[in-house]
């Protein structure tokens, strides 16, 4: 009976750590997002949801040492439409009408908001996010900070 029990309790254990396997972050993600920032490529993980105002994307930079989110871009309220929409200054929360930006920088192990960048809320056609294709669940198109 004692050795009944211990192989159980040895298979469990292995079953829990099969199980328990830590993901890859990566496998949070999908597609790509490649972009020049100060004339230098940078590249981030998208992914996006839907909210009861516009879609989110959000492009998330990992620390290569400790895959820790170091730096997060999120595009909000973005109608789910193909259009040219100018990015303003806007609370995620309001339905205002306005589509928004915000760049974030973290600290710790990923869970301690550093610095918040919101965009300026200039009368310029220059902050922009353009949708050009959407075929089933994927959307293609620019944005322009």
């Amino acid at each position: 009976m004692k050795k009944n029990i211990l192989i159980i309790l040895q298979f469990c254990l292995f079953f829990c750590f099969i199980s328990c396997n830590k993901e890859s972050y990566k496998d949070l993600y999908w597609g790509a997002s490649k972009a020049s920032k100060n004339n230098v490529i940078w590249e981030a993980l998208p992914n996006a949801h839907n909210t009861k105002f516009g879609l989110t994307f959000s492009f998330d930079i990992y620390d290569s040492k400790s895959e820790v989110v170091r730096q997060t871009l999120n595009l909000y309220k973005v109608p789910l439409k193909i259009d040219k929409y100018i990015l303003k200054k806007t609370d995620n929360q309001v339905d205002d009408g306005k589509v928004g930006a915000l760049f974030t920088t973290l600290t710790s192990e990923g869970d301690v908001y550093e610095d918040f960048y919101y965009i300026k809320d200039i009368d310029s056609t220059f902050n922009h996010i353009s949708i050009t294709k959407i075929k089933g669940d994927e959307i293609w198109g620019t944005f322009n900070l």
